[in-house]
């Protein structure tokens, strides 16, 4: 097993810094929490063993790591407030460490002195709990929230034991806590759900259409117009009505790639795909133009103006909205 501390993962202006410190995150979860969840069939048709987590790590933060959307459900962001942590309770706790130390290394010795009636029990409580936390949150999310469950139930089941607390205090006590956690890992939906690389990609898209600074060139006009016209206002493509009547954005994918980056490096961000990996997730989500039994992202067109088939992502524009430049009776318009 893992077991480790991240301190203080913060935002810098240094793409050095943010690429290292991204690196270091996404090894953590990698050696912790790679193929959690992650069971497949045998050729006999059984499953194979789920593996689970194999360590703890407890970090600390001023923004939310720059990782793609697998490794960061398996994460529990707690947004901690100003005002939301009690200091004078903090304080209480902090002048008793030893007596938390002494309290933590009885809690350990109990469970070792009943570690085989436990390993029997927590499959079972796993299960279940799983199974209730599936019904608000993504399994990889739900996977460590069970986890914590189960912790924090023995410590309370500990304490009534020893009688710290009462029964009804117990019962209260790990109901409160189960919800706790649920509520945990809903917001941890909300918070994938924003930061997702795909929701990143069309915050850019969208943020830079609307500004002007992300643009298609209508691929009937594109041929009379001079070069220096084609390529202002963020030009990364042709849109073009295919043979079925489907409105297509001919996107050169490392054209909106390098938009979309410095769309969020601009802002002190990462953004977490690179080339391929956006083209392979544009795909396989249903945003791009397919053709037949085609199996990748690329597809090849004529260039409009020398008429030289080249390679091309098909953003549906039904799917992503991206200005289109087009010239009507010698003026250049944008629809």
């Amino acid at each position: 097993m893992y077991y480790g501390i991240i301190d203080d993962y913060y935002p810098s202006s240094s793409k050095e810094e943010v690429r290292k410190m991204k690196n270091a995150i996404e090894t953590v979860t990698k050696m912790c929490y790679e193929r959690v969840s992650g069971a497949n069939s045998k050729s006999n048709g059984e499953l194979r063993k789920t593996p689970r987590a194999r360590g703890q790590v407890i970090g600390t933060a001023e923004k939310i790591p720059d990782v793609v959307e697998g490794r960061i459900s398996r994460m529990l962001i707690l947004n901690v407030k100003i005002g939301e942590i009690k200091e004078d309770e903090l304080e209480y706790e902090q002048e008793r460490q030893e007596e938390l130390q002494y309290s933590m290394k009885k809690f350990i010795e109990d469970v070792n002195e009943n570690y085989e009636e436990i390993k029997i029990e927590i499959p079972i409580i796993f299960k279940e709990k799983f199974k209730e936390a599936r019904k608000y949150m993504d399994s990889r999310t739900a996977e460590p929230i069970v986890g914590l469950y189960i912790g924090y139930k023995y410590l309370i089941d500990f304490s009534y034991k020893n009688e710290v607390i009462t029964l009804k205090q117990k019962e209260n006590m790990i109901k409160e806590g189960w919800e706790i956690l649920i509520n945990v890992g809903k917001e941890q939906g909300e918070i994938v759900e924003t930061t997702s690389p795909i929701n990143m990609l069309l915050t850019a898209v969208e943020s830079l259409t609307s500004t002007g600074k992300l643009t298609t060139v209508d691929y009937k006009d594109a041929n009379s117009m001079t070069k220096q016209e084609l390529m202002q206002d963020g030009f990364v493509g042709y849109y073009k009505v295919e043979k079925n009547k489907t409105g297509v954005n001919l996107i050169y994918p490392d054209l909106l790639y390098k938009s979309v980056k410095n769309f969020y490096s601009q802002q002190g961000l990462l953004f977490p795909w690179n080339q391929s990996e956006m083209c392979k997730e544009l795909f396989t989500q249903g945003f791009l133009y397919k053709t037949g039994k085609q199996g990748r992202p690329q597809i090849r067109r004529p260039n409009p103006r020398t008429n030289r088939e080249e390679t091309f992502i098909g953003v549906l524009q039904d799917k992503i909205d991206i200005a289109c430049r087009y010239r009507r009776q010698g003026i250049i318009l944008t629809r």
